[in-house]
């Protein structure tokens, strides 16, 4: 049985899992708490960072297990300012920007050069480096995310966990040597497109190395909602079209998401709760999937928990 959340333990914890907590077929309102919120942690500012959508101190939630200023993680960065770039580097730190999207997915999308001031970036595509390997996952089964007729979570998440897990190993040990190789004073970024799920494994895998629990970590991912509600009306017609594209009336008419969609585009923190348990399960935890999976030894992990320790 998946382990129920623990309630926030401040007040601006709990205003920020009411947030979160939001449907995404509605605004978050007033708009002066979503200005409050994303001026504080563990969002990153869009004052400082103008143009980036979901950005976030993967350290803001839990300074005392992961260090503040570390590790970040975003959505895409595609509409980011030259200024933005700048600021990546001169006031975060941020050396690599490790982006995890697609190849299909970058369509349009244009990169400076990195002698602009700016971080450095490397793509890390679906099956990366795999000889032969399908450039692209399997097609989402929409209906596979509704809830079945027992009311259990239908298995669309899993099926979707498990191919990114499989499918990114060669992009996700690049963020680790990242962090594993990182001077003092230095920091990564991740991102996919929306910053959610590809992203969020990888922040909970993060999260969980260093002691968090998985209700915390749920939170974490709940938090995206409130990442990406100033591109909520920009983005929902758009993901909507990638996958029915007869819901899009319903969306702009009524509000409403056909079944199987909404529990698609919900960050559901029970969603990651049941991934850590079965990852736990599975790997015994962030560790063993290293070790595992990523082919790290001891020292690299030692090593990695060294930079993303707090300083005593």
């Amino acid at each position: 049985m998946a382990s129920t959340p623990t309630p926030p333990q401040t007040p601006y914890l709990a205003l920020l899992a009411e947030l979160a907590n939001v449907p995404i077929t509605e605004a978050i309102t007033p708009p002066e708490l979503m200005t409050q919120a994303l001026s504080l942690p563990p969002f990153v500012s869009p004052e400082m960072v103008p143009g980036v959508l979901n950005l976030r101190d993967v350290g803001g939630l839990v300074p005392t297990l992961v260090a503040p200023g570390r590790v970040y993680r975003s959505g895409a960065p595609d509409t980011i300012t030259p200024e933005g770039r700048v600021a990546l580097r001169s006031q975060l730190g941020i050396r690599c920007v490790y982006d995890l999207r697609r190849r299909d997915e970058l369509g349009q999308a244009s990169f400076p050069s990195d002698d602009d001031g700016g971080p450095e970036r490397m793509h890390c595509p679906f099956n990366m480096n795999v000889e032969g390997g399908p450039l692209v996952p399997t097609p989402t089964v929409i209906a596979t995310f509704a809830p079945l007729a027992d009311g259990s979570p239908g298995p669309g998440y899993v099926r979707m966990h498990d191919e990114i897990m499989d499918g990114y190993k060669v992009g996700y040990r690049k963020v680790f040597e990242g962090i594993r190789d990182s001077a003092d004073g230095q920091a990564v970024l991740f991102h996919c497109t929306a910053g959610r799920d590809r992203t969020g494994l990888l922040a909970a895998m993060i999260l969980e190395l260093m002691g968090a629990d998985a209700a915390t970590i749920g939170l974490d991912y709940s938090l995206s909602r409130i990442g990406l509600e100033p591109f909520r009306k920009m983005m929902m017609p758009k993901a909507i079209m990638n996958f029915e594209p007869e819901g899009v009336r319903g969306f702009l008419e009524t509000g409403t998401l056909p079944p199987g969609l909404k529990e698609l585009f919900t960050t559901d923190p029970q969603t990651m709760i049941r991934f850590v348990e079965r990852f736990r399960q599975q790997y015994g935890g962030t560790e063993g999937y290293l070790q595992q999976i990523l082919g790290f030894d001891e020292n690299d992990i030692k090593t990695i928990r060294r930079r993303l320790a707090p300083v005593a």
